[in-house]
């Protein structure tokens, strides 16, 4: 049981590791992939968002949502590889 808990962990840390170099690494050249091909006077036609609301939208969803979903998939992948390599059900 031990063996689990410590890979939940070991998963959840690789989340969190991920997470955070995407927000260094990936984060700017997605805003710059946005600003590039959709333009300054780019608006979205049902709900009137600018190019400004949508970086804020990516910076939330890259900042928050993607450490909570790393986080909790790569935990929860260690502990089940690891109860599955160790014949526990």
């Amino acid at each position: 049981m031990m063996l689990q808990i410590a890979a939940a962990v070991g998963g959840g840390l690789v989340g969190l590791a991920l997470a955070f170099a995407a927000n260094i690494f990936a984060l700017p050249n997605v805003l710059r992939q946005q600003r590039g091909k959709l333009g300054d006077d780019w608006q979205m036609p049902i709900t009137g968002w600018n190019l400004e609301v949508l970086a804020r939208h990516t910076r939330f969803i890259y900042r928050f949502w993607m450490p909570v979903v790393f986080t909790v998939v790569l935990a929860a992948a260690g502990y089940i590889l690891t109860s599955q390599a160790n014949g526990v059900k």
